[in-house]
């Protein structure tokens, strides 16, 4: 399956494709969709600065459908691949401009950003608010939207581990992993 665009790594590929060709892929799609951003990228002067690459899910998914569920299910994998391609991509877009040779140079801390707003990444399953958020949501790409009211360091809770164990029969037997040390909160730091 490819998207109506083209371009993609879904037709013709293995269902498990290697690494380069997922970089391959997503650097076809950074070429034809957002050269303009990755010019403005090039030509910005300080390559020590850290540079954001902001990509619809939309586009993505509309680019190449199995490219985005991919990393839909699998974005801690996918996420650095699609960094790599950014910056691949630099370099086809730098090396297809002769104008840009002199003036422009390749930033090394490009990230891709994903923005899921008006994808179907917008329903209440990948959408979940903080409160809902469960083991099953590890490892997919989520979006969590709320509020920063405040914002510190993390605080370390002290404490000692308490285990109330039932009185054991003769017939009964406690696994050693139930028998363990009590656990009792300390002061807060």
């Amino acid at each position: 399956m490819r998207g109506s665009s083209g371009g993609g790594y879904g037709e013709g590929v293995h269902p498990s494709p290697s690494p380069s060709d997922l970089v391959q892929a997503f650097a076809r799609f950074l070429i034809r969709r957002h050269s303009p951003e990755l010019r403005s990228i090039l030509f910005s002067p300080d390559p020590s600065l850290p540079y954001p690459l902001v990509v619809d899910f939309a586009e993505l998914l509309e680019f190449d459908p199995p490219l985005a569920h991919l990393l839909f299910s699998q974005p801690g994998t996918l996420l650095p691949l699609f960094d790599q391609a950014a910056q691949l991509s630099q370099g086809v877009v730098l090396d297809g401009s002769k104008e840009l040779k002199s003036e422009a140079s390749i930033k090394e801390f490009v990230h891709v950003r994903i923005d899921v707003t008006g994808s179907p990444l917008e329903c209440p399953e990948t959408f979940a608010s903080i409160g809902r958020l469960r083991v099953k949501h590890l490892g997919f790409l989520l979006t969590v939207k709320g509020t920063v009211i405040r914002c510190g360091a993390v605080k370390m809770i002290e404490g000692e581990r308490v285990s109330y164990l039932p009185q054991e029969s003769p017939s009964q037997v406690t696994p050693s992993f139930l028998k363990s040390q009590p656990f009792h909160f300390s002061q807060l730091r």
